[in-house]
């Protein structure tokens, strides 16, 4: 994985670690390694001035854009249940993170708050939110799109297909979503 954050990004290696570029000079300026545990998702708030990181040791961390310092951490799944996707909100105060045994857990970045959304059955490996941030759709292997309301966890609708749902975005400030499928449809 690899995000963009005004003149740098970060990428995931396959140890444990992240590495921090210079977008202009193409340079690794700092690698932030070992972390305690293989790393499995990142993501950038619009400010872009941490970097969202998600672990196999089911931790999220913050991580200061740059510099690779820890600004906080949440386990939001006690069991060993990895993560499959990780997203924020538009705003950057929340971040949903789908697992391994279907569940999805969207914590407030501020307080460490966590809403369940339970529903899916299987790996939910993608994940958004809407342009205003009010609902919040999944993909799941369990051939199902879900939308919730991500301050409370309540599904608001399901549809299942044929396949298993690979990809999920909202289109721009609507309500529509684009969705993917393992079949390439």
């Amino acid at each position: 994985a690899t995000v963009v954050s005004g003149s740098g990004f970060a990428d995931k290696s396959t140890n444990a670690s992240i590495r921090f570029w210079d977008l202009a000079t193409t340079r690794c300026k700092r690698v932030i390694s070992p972390l305690e545990a293989q790393v499995e998702k990142l993501a950038v708030p619009p400010d872009g001035r941490c970097l969202v990181v998600g672990t196999w040791d089911n931790r999220v961390r913050l991580l200061e854009f740059g510099s690779g310092a820890e600004l906080r951490a949440f386990t939001p799944h006690r069991s060993p249940k990895e993560q499959r996707g990780i997203c924020l909100s538009p705003d950057g105060r929340r971040c949903a993170v789908g697992h391994g045994d279907g569940t999805v857990k969207v914590i407030d970045l501020a307080n460490g708050r966590c809403v369940d959304c339970r529903g899916h059955l299987a790996h939910v490996r993608r994940l958004s939110f809407s342009a205003d941030g009010r609902w919040l759709a999944t993909a799941s292997d369990d051939y199902s799109l879900r939308l919730w309301d991500p301050r409370t966890g309540r599904l608001i609708a399901a549809s299942f297909y044929r396949a298993w749902v690979t990809a999920v975005a909202f289109l721009g400030a609507s309500y529509r979503v684009a969705i993917g499928f393992s079949n390439g449809t």
